[in-house]
């Protein structure tokens, strides 16, 4: 049966590209879920980011006092994308969907967030054009090095900002773009491995969904 959730609830959704430009992704997943009329529906497109960016904007919407929960949902297909003459982008990318509800927590929890972009030419995601599908192309080498960058950067800032360590941390779940890149941060933090989880053996970097997968994966472990 259809769950029809109170004019209170927030639904964001993320993707990294829209098969369409003349309807948003979330538009097709609150149909699907029969919400449209009862809730807001917010579509969010940060590749990557876009998890973390909507678990961002589910949060200030529950802290505005106008929603009890927020449900977000990820979603690619990738394989609409890619080239698959292109055998260093290809191969990395895989399609999937995941979702997760929020809701603010009885008690106070430790959260902070660190948000930041940087457009340039070393991801080009392609998508629906006059000429047909122009598929994603990315200079693997440039990514590499901003990601194995920031991604200690940004782990540091909420760690300082939430007054903990990365032992009092039972896991730590990143974008699943690249095991080298998650590598390479353990490494660099010198901490234990265990604690970073990984899937792209079984995935491959499923973007938009690669974290709510994961933490559905833990989950049910």
């Amino acid at each position: 049966s259809a769950c029809r959730p109170p004019a209170s609830s927030r639904m964001p959704s993320l993707t990294s590209r829209p098969s369409t430009y003349n309807t948003a992704a979330i538009h097709t997943a609150g149909r699907a879920l029969m919400l449209l009329g009862c809730c807001a529906l917010v579509d969010v497109e940060a590749v990557g980011g876009c998890f973390v960016e909507a678990r961002a904007v589910g949060e200030a919407m529950l802290r505005g006092g106008n929603a009890k929960r927020a449900l977000v949902i990820g979603a690619e297909v990738f394989s609409r994308l890619l080239d698959f003459n292109d055998r260093t982008t290809c191969v990395l990318f895989g399609d999937g969907a995941g979702a997760a509800i929020f809701e603010l927590a009885a008690d106070p929890t430790p959260f902070a967030v660190m948000l930041g972009a940087r457009g340039d030419a070393a991801i080009h995601a392609g998508g629906p054009s006059r000429a047909g599908s122009a598929p994603i192309t990315m200079d693997g080498r440039a990514v590499f090095r901003f990601a194995v960058d920031a991604l200690p950067k940004c782990l540091h800032a909420v760690l300082d900002e939430t007054q903990l360590t990365l032992d009092d941390l039972s896991w730590v779940v990143c974008h699943q773009a690249n095991s080298r890149i998650i590598d390479h941060c353990i490494k660099h933090l010198n901490t234990d491995p265990a604690k970073f989880y990984k899937n792209m053996e079984r995935h491959g970097n499923t973007s938009a969904a690669s974290i709510p997968v994961a933490l559905n994966e833990l989950a049910e472990a």
